[in-house]
């Protein structure tokens, strides 16, 4: 009896991940301003997207210049939003060179460059944040009405639009969380 509920098991659940992965979206994806959308997982090493200062490399999207990257001018900022499907993970190094770990079925919005008074980026998920430290311009993530506001720390923030759960978890600096 054991084996064979085993085996029903194991079948039911494969079932399950098929249809999942055959119902949605299963690519990572980059939406520059609404409008352009590039298939993170179709690209091929080291490819650097026309027209953005930034490129996919060993799995990760990587921004040009890290924390040498120059204040943003008006004008030219554009918000580029990655989303990431159900049963996958992704890992982003963002314009100031902070690294955001994506959890599955999350969506992590933010600009293209950063202003010279704060850092600011919106959460739809869960992601585990690595901030580059900048003691001049906190760095804010924003989800469902709750904001965590740090300097230079890792921590962990999970706001599921579809959960009433809401989570920041501290694991090296110190978070201030507000509504």
């Amino acid at each position: 009896y054991q084996i064979v509920s085993d085996i029903r098991e194991k079948n039911m659940s494969e079932e399950m991940l098929s249809e999942k992965i055959n119902g949605k979206q299963q690519a990572v994806t980059l939406t520059v301003d609404g409008k352009t959308v590039f298939n993170l997982g179709d690209m091929s090493e080291n490819t650097r997207l026309a027209g953005l200062d930034l490129k996919v490399e060993s799995g990760v999207l990587k921004y040009g210049n890290g924390k040498d990257s120059p204040v943003a001018e008006k004008g030219t900022v554009s918000i580029h939003e990655i989303s990431v499907p159900e049963i996958k993970m992704f890992r982003i190094v963002l314009p100031d060179g902070s690294g955001v770990w994506l959890n599955s079925g999350s969506r992590l919005s933010y600009p293209s460059s950063f202003d010279e008074t704060s850092r600011v980026v919106s959460l739809d998920g869960e992601g585990y944040f690595e901030i580059a430290k900048d003691a001049s311009r906190p760095f804010i993530v924003k989800g469902k009405g709750m904001s965590v506001r740090v300097t230079g720390t890792k921590f962990d923030f999970k706001a599921y639009s579809d959960d009433n759960r809401l989570s920041a978890t501290l694991v090296e600096g110190k978070v201030s969380v507000g509504y």
